[in-house]
């Protein structure tokens, strides 16, 4: 209708827009063919139909749940080698580990925060806020710490009685006994406390104002503590008017005076030993002081500072000039501790019949130690913070070893299990509870084999490997990945390019062969392929039964 309208106008109606010229007058743009047809497309109900053909694409591409996802540092659900799985997002942040595809949860946690770890057999533990926080959990125990806030324990005895305290600020602490007893405190307010450290029993209200201890069959009276006090019960008597004079006599223990404390001391102890064996000592505190147990003798001169020691029995010496500078004691034939120590430069530390022996050079720089343990023996070497080393043999644990060139790399090795690692922010002495918490910030590689497993892990997830007997897998992040096995005989290789898009699978028998995108990629099988069982050649075949 516009156009018979606009026949019958002057040709140059000024209201009227021109008619454009026909199609084939227009200039046009040299295309080619493809270009054309996707102009074409593009156009009208071509676009809608190739819109719809990519919602298609996407939602048969994706990767389901039981398929790698591997987008680190942002977020990665891999299969482990081994045969478990693992959960990563945020660079290592959160992490979540199975040992089994489907079975319990080994490892998880909000790192620097919060970490747990449950080991087959071994009690689960939980860091939190490490290095003040930590919890176990066991069959029959159970610990809560957050130092120096609060603590609380809990143990199951064989005979199905429990026992449990709590100790926190500011001052509380509450305790209960199988028995049905009960300790309630409120430091320094009042408060009854049973079987703690050495006390059986103690009451104390407005501590130091008054308190009640009792040690077995007597009983120590504190107004205040600890300068009006007197004991009473079986065996036992004592006053003090503390530091004019007091005296404490204990029957068969031990019996000791003060005056004018710590001036003048006399102390006569081990009462219960054969009279050989018994010890007195008195001091003119600082000047001069004097011990005596059977044929060994001891002199102090300006106490701590000089001191001499010598039992001509066994050939036993000791001398302190000055203290703690110059230290030499020898055990004579008694296989005791033997001490050399000229501070900072040398020190020697020699327990013969225990196995220990330790030496320093450059105190605290430089320190060797051999000791022998109840299951093997142990050997270190440290020079801080550069290096150190230590190996361990163990009747039950085999051979460990570890050693670190800071700042370089650290590697340690357990068994068949060996990990190495770099960098080591740690310039002290190792700390695994808080470097597992870190170390998925700084760590620019990693790699632990045990056996035939191979697992290896670059900064932030952007690279990793899983590798076993059945299979091997790498991946960096987004851009490729490549998985490798055997099937039917025959070697076969995948590899995932750019978020899963483009994929293809090659094995000798056939060519190489597409596979269906899976976004976002690299969408292998969380299951590996079982490797096929290798005959033993060498096996003894089974007696032939009728």
């Amino acid at each position: 209708m516009f156009r018979q309208y606009a026949r019958r106008m002057p040709p140059h109606h000024p209201r009227l827009p021109q008619p454009l010229p026909p199609q084939q007058d227009r200039p046009r743009a040299p295309l080619s063919g493809l270009a054309r047809s996707l102009s074409c497309a593009l156009t009208g109900a071509g676009s809608r139909l190739i819109a719809a053909a990519v919602l298609c694409f996407l939602a048969t591409g994706c990767a389901t749940f039981s398929k790698d996802r591997y987008i680190a540092p942002l977020y990665s659900e891999h299969s482990t080698a081994g045969g478990g799985k693992q959960i990563e997002a945020l660079g290592g942040m959160l992490i979540q580990r199975r040992d089994v595809l489907d079975g319990p949860v080994r490892f998880a946690g909000l790192r620097p925060l919060y970490l747990q770890e449950k080991p087959e057999g071994r009690p689960r533990t939980t860091d939190f806020l490490t290095p003040f926080g930590r919890a176990t959990e066991s069959e029959n125990d159970y610990t809560w710490a957050l130092f120096p806030v609060a603590r609380f324990s809990r143990r199951r005895d064989p005979d199905g009685g429990t026992r449990w305290s709590w100790l926190s600020l500011p001052g509380l602490y509450f305790a209960g006994y199988p028995d049905g007893r009960m300790s309630r405190a409120w430091f320094p307010i009042a408060g009854r406390i049973q079987g703690l450290m050495t006390w059986d029993d103690m009451l104390f209200i407005l501590w130091p104002l008054f308190i009640r201890s009792t040690h077995g069959s007597y009983t120590n009276y504190h107004l205040p503590f600890p300068f009006i006090s007197w004991t009473r019960g079986e065996g036992a008597s004592g006053w003090r008017i503390w530091p004019i004079y007091g005296q404490k006599k204990l029957d068969g223990i031990a019996d000791r005076w003060f005056f004018l404390w710590p001036f003048f001391q006399h102390q006569d102890n081990n009462l219960k030993a054969q009279e050989s064996q018994h010890e007195y000592h008195w001091m003119l505190w600082p000047l001069f002081g004097y011990t005596r147990q059977g044929t060994m003798k001891a002199y102090m001169f300006l106490w701590p500072f000089f001191g001499w020691s010598h039992d001509p029995r066994t050939g036993f010496w000791a001398f302190d000039g000055p203290w703690p500078i110059v230290r030499l004691q020898r055990s004579g034939e008694t296989d005791g501790i033997n001490r050399t120590r000229f501070w900072p430069i040398y020190s020697n530390f020699n327990y013969e019949s225990e196995g220990v022996e330790s030496t320093w050079w450059l105190w605290p720089l430089y320190n060797a130690r051999d000791a022998k343990h109840y299951d093997g023996t142990k050997k270190s070497k440290s020079f801080i913070p550069f290096y150190m080393r230590y190996e361990r043999e163990s009747e039950y644990g085999g051979r460990t070893t570890y050693q670190k060139i800071w700042p370089l790399y650290q590697v340690d090795t357990h068994g068949s299990g060996k990990r190495w690692s770099t960098p080591v922010l740690n310039p002290l002495w190792r700390f695994p509870r808080l470097e597992r918490q870190w170390n998925w910030i700084y760590q620019l590689y990693t790699r632990a084999t045990d056996g035939d497993k191979v697992r290896e892990r670059a900064w932030l997830g952007i690279y990793r490997r899983e590798k076993d007997a059945d299979e091997d897998r790498r991946y960096l992040s987004v851009l490729w990945s490549n998985r490798r096995y055997q099937l039917e005989g025959e070697a076969v290789s995948e590899t995932s390019l750019l978020f899963g898009f483009l994929r293809w699978r090659s094995r000798p028998s056939n060519s190489l062969q597409l596979m269906w995108p899976a976004f976002p990629g690299p969408g292998w099988p969380l299951e590996r392929v079982r490797a096929p069982v290798i005959p033993d050649l060498l096996a003894r075949p089974e007696d032939q039964t009728e």
